[in-house]
């Protein structure tokens, strides 16, 4: 096992390394034999060859490693803001923050790759490029204009107060998708139990041994439910070819494609996009970022196409001399771009971007609350229509069957 060490010499020297030791006690006594005052010591990194415990042990350890707790960057952030504004060095404050993880965890190995890249002379950007699958480009530039500038801490603030708040927006979007995937599964069992197991049993009593004909709503009803018990496989695997679709491929591509196109999606995912460049923006300007920079930088998280291609015509116009609020007038609201000047006029640009992403943010939040309004009682009036439309279609050959005993 590799160990990172922070230790203090009997004149005072501090001193920080790396040492292999076959485990933590090797570690610490060969630390402690040549006269170290140990402050911290932690794992680096171990093969999972040289993890105890069974297979499952190892599996799990290697799926941790893939895991990321809900919000874990802004904790990170925020605990990078406190320990900078405390005196402590990045080095130390990241040194602290991997002590702090659990050791099969995966943020305990990100940070522990900062810190490597950090003791080879790089800086936090810098290191923070090596994990651009963890790391936005919006939030290693941002670390970068505020490494220029002698304040990571300030960076950390703001990365940790728009992570927060971009967090919130995506469990209010997840949390008006529960009641919908819900009523979308029970539906599926639903119609799995009537085709496996009620139709063929009905079909057997009505059509095999009595030989009634059956009503056409039920025969309808009976193909209905033999066609998906034979391509049942094929019926199932849909969600997850849908889940590939819509989260494996867009990360092959630059953009999602056409996806402002879709109905009802579309408004959502202008205000999305409208919130995040303005929140991005705000937060650029706050932590000393050049205007232009700043547009560059915000540009590149839209995904609506028709949007950006607003926003790269607005950027060009700035470029020749255009305030923000003229430049920029065709891609967002008439409030916005009144709130925008204000702020040029002020001289609080960044505070003006803030609030128009309060009113994006507002926006987004009230669509969301009202789909998820309308569409419960659809979806319950939908599974209520085909639960319904099973049983008239089972109940009507045993109308028919009573009507043809009692006329004999």
């Amino acid at each position: 096992m590799q160990f990172r060490f922070l230790a203090s010499k009997d004149n005072g020297e501090t001193v920080n390394g790396t040492l292999w030791a076959r485990d933590e006690d090797s570690a610490r006594k060969e630390l402690l034999n040549k006269n170290f005052d140990i402050k911290l010591l932690q794992c680096v990194s171990f093969a999972l060859s040289e993890t105890k415990g069974g297979i499952f042990t190892k599996l799990r350890l290697f799926f941790a490693r893939k895991h990321f707790s809900r919000d874990w960057k802004v904790q990170f952030f925020q605990q990078m803001h406190t320990l900078l504004s405390a005196g402590i060095t990045i080095e130390q404050a990241l040194l602290i923050i991997a002590n702090g993880c659990n050791k099969a965890s995966a943020e305990y190995f990100v940070f522990n790759g900062l810190l490597s890249k950090i003791n080879t002379g790089r800086s936090l950007s810098d290191a923070m490029s090596a994990f651009r699958d963890k790391f936005s480009y919006t939030e290693i530039n941002v670390i970068r204009a505020a490494e220029r500038i002698g304040q990571p801490q300030h960076a950390m603030e703001h990365l940790c107060e728009f992570s927060e708040k971009l967090s919130s927006v995506r469990r209010k979007i997840a949390s008006a998708m529960v009641y919908p995937c819900i009523v979308l599964i029970v539906t599926v069992c639903v119609l799995l139990i009537l085709s496996t197991v009620v139709i063929p049993q009905f079909q057997a009593i009505f059509f095999t041994q009595m030989h009634q004909e059956l009503p056409r709503l039920t025969r309808i009803v009976v193909a209905a439910c033999t066609f998906f018990r034979k391509h049942i496989l094929l019926i199932l695997t849909l969600p997850f070819a849908m889940f590939f679709c819509l989260k494996i491929l867009p990360k092959t591509r630059k953009r999602t494609p056409n996806v402002h196109k879709l109905p009802i999606i579309s408004s959502l995912v202008k205000e999305y996009n409208l919130y995040l460049f303005t929140g991005t923006l705000s937060m650029l300007l706050a932590c000393n970022v050049q205007l232009q920079e700043s547009l560059d930088i915000a540009k590149n998280i839209i995904s609506d196409k028709n949007l950006l291609k607003k926003f790269t015509h607005g950027i060009g116009r700035i470029k020749s001399g255009e305030p923000l609020s003229e430049a920029l007038g065709g891609a967002l609201s008439k409030f916005a771009s009144g709130l925008i000047l204000v702020g040029e006029r002020t001289g609080s640009l960044a505070a003006s971007l803030t609030e128009v992403a309060k009113v994006y943010q507002n926006n987004l939040t009230t669509k969301l609350a009202i789909i998820a309004a309308i569409t419960e009682p659809i979806l319950t009036v939908v599974l209520a229509f085909i639960v319904g439309t099973v049983i008239i279609a089972i109940f009507l050959p045993m109308v028919d069957a009573m009507q043809s005993i009692s006329v004999y």
